[in-house]
């Protein structure tokens, strides 16, 4: 399980009421009971508190830079054909 998922997983269980962390082993567990307990949690008071962005300024201008190349192969492309 990637690092950020459970990382994701433990912060929501943190803002829970009851505090209680679940672990999902993905070949071996099933997803259902870990998923019917976040969706039972209800709404998250404070969602600043724990959602981040995983991007940082910079990589979002470079991501930024990279969509607008694509864009306009793909427009020079459209006009070629």
């Amino acid at each position: 399980m990637a690092k950020s998922f459970k990382v994701l997983l433990m912060e929501l269980a943190k803002q829970s009421k009851s505090g209680a962390a679940r672990k999902l082993l993905p070949t071996v567990d099933s997803p259902l009971p870990v998923l019917q307990f976040l969706v039972d949690q209800g709404q998250i008071d404070n969602p600043d508190k724990v959602f981040t962005d995983f991007v940082t300024g910079e990589s979002r201008q470079m991501l930024t830079k990279q969509i607008r190349e694509y864009d306009r192969a793909i427009a020079v492309a459209i006009k070629r054909r």
